[in-house]
This record gives structure tokens, C-alpha cells and sequence, in this order.
């Protein structure tokens, strides 16, 4: 869909550069155009407008850049080579901030890497995550398991409830429940 938006503004602001050129071809006294003209050549306005229309869609290209990583990342912690997956994860956040799926999993890979010194950053994802999206079901799960990895079972407990009032049919949190 990222890679469909930015070929739709690159298609569109092409063709606006060769209508210009045509229009002041055609009509020469009635259109302004930018300072592009350099030795007469019109067509050198066209790819200034397709750079304009990269950098005004770059939104749309570091998503694509995001999810183009996120899912290399997801090949990698599929295969459980999380010390691969990790980097990638990270560097689809940082194309994209917002991506809650490069977060969430993210932290679902740092903790089931399962060294220490990763709880406090899992902690901190899924912190910011539950913060973008509090009805995020399968987050509370992975919330509840890293609480029980921290000894705080009580916070554990809380976060199976939420995940319950969520969905109720989810079993898994039923079952840690009654444990």
C-alpha cells in the first residue's frame, strides 16, 4: 500500500510537470513556471517535480521501508535467530516510529531471546505500545508474561484480567488464571 501511495504521487506530479510543459509550449505568455527554465529545456521541471513528490511522500516510502524490514525481521524470529531479528526490528522502528508491529514484536523477540538486561527494554516497547494502542489483546498477554519473568505476579494477573475484558474467549489467559 506504501509503495502503491508513493507511485500514485510520483505518477500524479509527473504528470502535472508535462501538462505544464505542454500548457507553456501552447501557451507560452499565460503560464508561469518556476525558475526550471535553464537553456530553454522544460523537461527539466518534470523530475524536480517527481523529487518534490518523494520528499512530500517520503512518509509514505520510509513505511514501505519499515515494513520491507519488519518483515525480513519476522523471517528471521520465525526461525528464532532473534540476535538477527533484534537490528531489524529496530531499524524498522526508527524508519517508522509509529509501526506497531515492528514494536510489539520487538519486544516479543527480546523476550524470548531471554537474557536479563532485555526485560527492562521489553518493558519499556510494550510500555510506549500499550500507550498507542490500549486495546491491543495479545499485548497484555506478553505484558503479563514479562511481569511473571520479573516476579510481579500480581501485575501479571491484572494484565490477564484486561486481556479477559478484551476478549473473553481468549483461553490461554483463563488458563494463567486458574494456575
Amino acid at each position: 500500500l506504501a509503495a502503491l501511495d508513493l507511485f500514485l504521487a510520483s505518477t500524479f506530479f509527473f504528470f502535472t510537470g508535462f501538462l505544464a510543459h505542454a500548457a507553456a509550449r501552447v501557451y507560452p505568455s499565460r503560464i508561469v513556471l518556476p525558475p526550471a527554465k535553464i537553456a530553454n529545456n522544460y523537461w527539466l521541471f518534470c523530475p524536480l517535480l517527481i523529487l518534490g513528490a518523494l520528499s512530500w511522500n517520503s512518509g509514505a516510502l520510509r513505511r514501505f521501508q519499515s515494513s520491507a524490514l519488519l518483515k525480513a525481521a519476522e523471517n528471521d524470529s520465525n526461525a528464532a535467530n532473534f540476535d538477527l531479528a533484534i537490528p531489524l526490528y529496530e531499524a524498522a522502528l526508527r524508519k517508522d516510529p509509529g509501526n506497531l508491529e515492528a514494536r510489539y514484536f520487538l519486544g516479543c523477540s527480546l523476550l524470548d531471546r531471554g537474557r536479563p538486561e532485555d526485560l527492562v527494554l521489553v518493558e519499556k516497547h510494550f510500555f510506549a505500545l500499550s500507550r498507542m494502542a490500549p486495546d491491543y489483546v495479545l499485548l497484555h498477554d506478553k505484558q503479563a508474561r514479562l511481569f511473571e519473568r520479573l516476579g510481579r505476579t500480581v501485575d501479571a494477573m491484572d494484565q490477564w484480567k484486561s486481556q479477559i475484558r478484551l476478549d473473553p474467549y481468549y483461553l490461554p489467559a483463563y488458563q494463567e488464571l486458574a494456575r
